[in-house]
């Protein structure tokens, strides 16, 4: 059946949106491209200006800014949180969840597209996505929806989502979308197709939705926005947030392997029955999911900077895959499904195996990992015994998700809160606005701390680097008061160049250290200046004046000493002799 039906639309809306949002608010931004996009937000909302996204008070030409609109629209309701910033991601992992059913529905049937976006909303990826790597969110919903509604042959609304695509993350976003559906109609010979998504008219659509911003801020900016806009910049905001990663070719293979849990196994053997166990009227639809997810990992492979998160992209086409094979299986193998127990067998071995390694480097996790990893065994025994023994496909079914939603709450429950620097930066910054409210200063730290510094601490600072004789010669020059957070062992280091005995230690957390130096209200130059007026009458009058003034107390007593020598008794004889001399002179 090839419609969507209210009930079974409506359990995977309330399972989707339990997942995605649980969790959303527990952990701060994670450093530094999500603190740096929850920070160019928060700048957003505070100026009260949605036209140009800006960084450190300064407007960062060449973003594109309808992500950082619509978290700046939920920091104005909800507050400067982690949960307002990721509020819109949420939301749009939930419609994209459910555009990918819909479109499986309509393309295949109502059980394929309910299991597609099972498989798509719990996927490990996706989780993480939503809840701690907001700025890929916005790319991955246009970008799907555009080739999701070309499929369906949709093409005005694939214009408007075009569109969409440039205001959120810049053209090179137009890139995927445009490679992969040139490279389906060149591959399935219907070139000709171009000529009926009216293209032309399509064109006029999608600039009259972006020219009104981009002539906007061409006319406030000039060309260099222009020039920062059409840079093709890879990743938007992570590109000045963060370096190449030179990370190695490969290094999306296990990252696609992992980020598919629990659906690894269903993965790979979609993969391999989409083109040898499909028919010919769906293998034509089946390409162009193929495409989609190759294309996109080949052009996040050669990326100067790769993030795990970005491979999100991939995991709409993975998905179709998966719920088509699922149905296809449950029709044409009857009760037989050895090959997808192997698969899962392996796959959920395989992740039990890889929680003990990766979490062997973190001891207070020792534990965990064991637990961690016998529940994966146990969930991989379960699905054999459904697919084996019962040779139930639905409960098989019900036992990917089940893994999935389980893992999901155990990691961001009990895992990741007590790795070391989950809240490291929340906390120094919570401490320095305590601590400096009321008082004018001025926030140091390394350029990796800083957006998330700025982002809970509201001050933007400035950066320090202590190996860099510049960047220390104007921190000298800073003569106010002032604050400075710097990892200890970097503050040891070069304690000599910053003036160590001049710091007072404020806070630590986690080796994250805020040092403080503040100047008093009266400093010893106006005492200086009463000095000299007063030095030679007020001899005796010095001591009194002390204790009269306590804050000024411990510059007097250094100054006092030296005025009492000077202007000692022997000063008056000293000045007659002077005298008597000149008469005789004279």
């Amino acid at each position: 059946m090839k419609s969507v039906t209210r009930n079974v639309f409506f359990v995977l809306l309330v399972l989707t949106g339990i997942t995605m949002f649980f969790g959303i608010g527990s952990l701060p931004l994670r450093s530094p491209y999500e603190a740096a996009f929850g920070e160019v937000a928060r700048e957003m909302a505070e100026a009260g200006n949605f036209l140009s996204p800006r960084l450190f008070d300064k407007f960062a030409l060449g973003l594109a800014p309808l992500s950082y609109i619509l978290s700046a629209l939920s920091i104005d309701v909800f507050g400067a949180t982690e949960f307002a910033v990721r509020l819109p991601a949420a939301l749009g992992a939930i419609l994209l969840t459910m555009a990918v059913y819909i479109t499986t529905t309509h393309t295949f049937n109502e059980r394929s597209g309910f299991w597609a976006g099972m498989a798509f909303g719990t996927a490990m990826l996706t989780f993480f996505l939503v809840k701690t790597a907001v700025p890929f969110s916005g790319l991955l919903f246009f970008v799907s929806l555009a080739l999701l509604c070309f499929i369906r042959r949709h093409y005005w609304a694939m214009y408007v989502f075009l569109a969409l695509c440039v205001l959120t993350d810049g053209p090179w976003a137009l890139v995927f979308p445009v490679l992969i559906i040139l490279a389906y109609l060149i591959l399935t010979g219907q070139i000709y197709v171009l000529g009926r998504m009216h293209l032309l008219r399509g064109i006029v659509l999608f600039l009259v939705l972006c020219a009104p911003w981009v002539g906007t801020k061409f006319y406030l900016q000039g060309m260099p926005f222009l020039t920062e806009f059409f840079q093709f910049r890879d990743f938007g905001l992570v590109s000045l947030a963060a370096p190449d990663s030179g990370n190695p070719l490969w290094f999306y293979v296990p990252v696609l392997l992992a980020g598919m849990f629990p659906w690894t196994g269903l993965m790979l053997k979609s993969l391999k029955d989409s083109i040898c166990e499909s028919r010919t009227s769906d293998l034509e639809i089946l390409l162009f999911y193929q495409i989609w997810w190759f294309i996109t990992f080949l052009l996040f492979t050669i990326c100067s900077r790769q993030f795990a998160t970005s491979i999100v992209l991939t995991f709409p086409p993975l998905a179709v895959m998966i719920g088509w094979n699922l149905d296809r299986m449950r029709k044409e193998n009857g009760r037989n499904h050895a090959g997808w127990a192997v698969l899962s067998i392996l796959t959920f071995a395989v992740a039990a195996v890889a929680w003990v390694w990766v979490l062997r480097p973190l001891p207070q996790l020792t534990f965990g990992s064991f637990v961690m990893a016998g529940i994966t065994v146990l969930f991989g025994i379960a699905i054999a015994i459904a697919l084996l023994l019962y040779k139930d496909a639905a409960l098989g079914e019900w036992l990917h998700a089940a893994a999935a939603i389980l893992t999901m709450v155990v990691v961001y429950s009990f895992f990741l809160p007590v790795v070391p620097g989950t809240f490291t930066e929340r906390s120094v910054a919570e401490e320095f606005r305590t601590r400096s409210a009321g008082q004018a200063v001025t926030l140091y730290m390394l350029p990796e701390h800083r957006p998330a510094l700025a982002f809970y601490s509201g001050n933007p600072g400035l950066v320090l680097n202590p190996a860099d004789a510049q960047s220390v010669a104007s921190f000298r020059a800073d003569e106010g008061s002032k604050y400075i957070v710097l990892p200890q062992t970097v503050f040891d280091r070069y304690a000599g160049v910053l003036g160590g005995t001049e710091w007072q230690k404020e806070a630590e957390k986690d080796g994250l250290v805020l040092y403080s130096r503040i100047v008093r209200e009266q400093p010893a130059p106006v005492v200086t200046k009463k000095e000299p007026a007063a030095a030679a009458p007020d001899k005796k009058a010095a001591p009194a004046g002390r204790e009269q003034n306590p804050e000024t107390a411990v510059t007097e007593q250094k100054a006092a000493p030296a005025v009492t020598k000077k202007s000692a008794a022997p000063a008056a004889p000293a000045k007659k002799p002077v005298r008597e001399k000149s008469k005789k002179t004279s």
